[in-house]
């Protein structure tokens, strides 16, 4: 439009007349005043673009209904699933009534409550609080577009009782829910679903999360189904003492109902019986190909799963981590007396447990219950694939801890026959059971020894070993007693004792080898030397081990000083050293004590020296008399 008006704004304005300065000045002003047409068109072309867009924006809310999510819909086969164009926004006014498209929605019979939504599609344009819920009547598309629906009053969403009536829901922005009001009284559900014979209400969840509902986040009643291909429903059921309550935290199958799982998750629900699904009557059905059931918990029984069905199939996804209280039964699925588990695929039943933590109760996956002469089963009717398809069972049947005692817990279906490929994928929950593949073809828990830990005993001299363990379960001892093999490692010797390391080989391979080594088996000899026989050199004394000749007690010589009568004496080995004293020696009586090498009083010598002092001076004084 622009272009158009800009090329009629540059519209040759000449004439015959054109290089008249008159002509030339009226041509500029007619242009001028073109150009200002020109832009004032402008303008309101781009207005009119804009006020378009935004309503077409508005009212082009569009998308796939599994947006945001990984599709599992075998309906969308790749890109199967169109673009859906939203066109009716769900606002609340300032008197907060709901409103569609701007106009106060319709209530039910004209009362203030329940709203109705007749077929269509729908996009929520902000959060509702609602006192009362909503009614779909027909086939109604509701995407959350990342915003809450929320109540206080009853259920959330409902199908009105005796019509024909289709939900589906979705959301691409991923974080919108369906909930009640928080700390609200009221215990009704998110998605409830209520039909009588003869008419058709389906409800379709591809995102979007239904929590915080204190009754069942979704409630399926007679002739009613329910498919789930992602999206969340989490947190419901707690503290609720109501009829929805008591039964399936996550989603409720009662009467006909039919609930078919594909994909999403169903986590962290409450409830007595079922904390994530329950199938409280053998019409209803459940049937899983994908999805996670997880973190959900029950009061009394089924965690996971509640079922008193025949009719719980499972052939893909996950029932892992739910729990039941330590007085109830089954972490994970419950399987009454008179239902029966079908089973095929990649299927994960495992990590379930009961107790008061998972740390301190016990493995507790599915738990098939009995009763007289009905006993709750697990069919295979298809072969048990994947890496991770596991399967944890415990027996309501108590398993005699004779050994051989069992109980079955699986058979084949229809045309399969059990595998021993499909025998891998069960596992015993209590420690005390193995399965078994018997001639049958059925599966069963049969009795195994569940020994302790193994202790070792020793004989006083280490040349016998016991083995022995005991079976946690019946008590049974298991033992092996054997003679040891020795080898001496260090042979004794003057200094060093003999050591022997003792060997305790079991027939029984459950038994470890057992070694014990460095036992002391002879003391040290010790050394060999006589006392009275010494070793000596210059300066030390010693005795000589006869066997290693160490020498023992070393020591400095303790000498005694030689006499006239003998040298130099040790007076502890009797070693001697230089010669004895000369007969002839030096007195000095100005000493009062003996020097050592001089003679002592009473000694021969000492009258010798007398005499010969004495006549050595009585020479000197006749000479001294001579010389005047």
């Amino acid at each position: 439009m622009c272009a158009s008006v800009f090329a009629w704004a540059k519209t040759d304005t000449r004439c015959p007349h054109w290089k008249d300065p008159r002509y030339l000045r009226g041509a500029y002003i007619m242009n001028h005043k073109k150009l200002l047409l020109t832009l004032t068109l402008c303008l309101c072309a781009l207005l009119c673009t804009v006020v378009t867009a935004s309503a077409s924006e508005v009212s082009g809310h569009s998308h796939r209904v599994c947006e945001g999510t990984k599709c599992t819909d075998p309906a969308h086969n790749g890109n199967n699933h169109g673009s859906v164009t939203f066109e009716k926004a769900l606002t609340m006014n300032d008197d907060g009534v709901l409103c569609i498209g701007g106009t106060e929605a319709q209530k039910h019979n004209g009362e203030n409550y329940d709203y109705i939504l007749q077929g269509g599609t729908y996009y929520l344009d902000g959060d509702l609080i609602l006192h009362g819920g909503i009614q779909v009547n027909g086939s109604v598309t509701l995407c959350l577009n990342g915003h809450a629906i929320s109540n206080d009053y009853s259920h959330v969403i409902q199908t009105p009782w005796g019509r024909d009536a289709t939900f589906t829901l979705c959301d691409c922005e991923g974080e919108g829910k369906i909930a009640h009001v928080e700390n609200s009284e009221s215990t009704g559900t998110g998605v409830s679903l209520n039909n009588t014979s003869g008419k058709q209400q389906i409800f379709v969840m591809y995102n979007g999360c239904i929590t915080q509902n204190k009754g069942s986040g979704v409630y399926l009643y007679q002739n009613t189904s329910f498919t789930m291909y992602g999206g969340r429903i989490t947190q419901n059921g707690y503290n609720n003492t109501s009829q929805w309550g008591v039964n399936g935290g996550g989603v409720y199958v009662h009467n006909g109902a039919t609930f078919t799982m594909y994909g999403g998750d169903i986590t962290k629900n409450q409830a007595d019986y079922g904390g994530g699904v329950s199938t409280s009557d053998n019409t209803a059905n459940f049937t899983m190909y994908g999805g996670s059931i997880t973190e959900n918990h029950a009061n009394k029984s089924g965690g996971g799963i509640y079922s008193t069905s025949n009719n719980i199939s499972i052939y893909g996804g996950g029932v892992t981590n739910n729990s039941v209280t330590k007085t109830g039964n089954a972490g994970g699925i419950y399987v009454s007396d008179s239902g029966t588990l079908t089973v095929g695929g990649n299927v994960n039943i495992s990590g379930n447990w009961k107790g008061d933590s998972k740390e301190s109760g016990s493995k507790n996956n599915v738990y098939l219950d009995y009763y007289e002469d009905d006993f709750a089963t697990i069919v295979i009717e298809k072969e048990l694939t994947g890496e991770n398809s596991s399967i944890g069972v415990t027996t309501a049947t108590p398993v005699a801890t004779t050994k051989d005692a069992s109980v079955k817990i699986a058979a084949g279906k229809g045309t399969h026959a059990i595998t021993d490929a499909d025998k891998g994928h069960f596992t015993p929950d209590t420690g005390y059971c193995e399965v078994q593949k018997k001639d049958d073809g059925a599966l069963y828990l049969t009795h195994v020894h569940a020994y302790g830990a193994v202790s070792y005993t020793w004989a006083t001299d280490y040349t016998t070993c016991k083995a022995e363990h005991k079976c946690t379960a019946c008590q049974h001892v298991e033992n092996e007693t054997v003679n040891t093999q020795k080898q001496v490692t260090q042979n004794r010797s003057c200094t060093l004792d003999e050591l022997t390391t003792f060997t305790a080989t079991f027939t029984n391979s459950v038994f470890a080898q057992q070694t014990k080594e460095k036992v002391k088996t002879a003391d040290m000899t010790g050394h060999t030397y006589s006392t009275t026989e010494w070793k000596s050199n210059v300066d030390n004394h010693w005795h000589e081990c006869s066997v290693c000749h160490t020498q023992i007690g070393k020591a400095e010589h303790n000498w005694k000083d030689a006499t006239t009568s003998a040298p130099k004496t040790c007076t502890v080995c009797g070693a001697t050293t230089g010669t004895k004293l000369s007969a002839y020696y030096y007195y000095s009586p100005a000493k009062t004590e003996d020097t050592p090498g001089s003679p002592k009083a009473g000694d021969p010598g000492v009258l010798v020296y007398a005499g010969l002092a004495l006549a050595s001076l009585t020479g000197l004084a006749c000479t001294a008399k001579k010389r005047h």
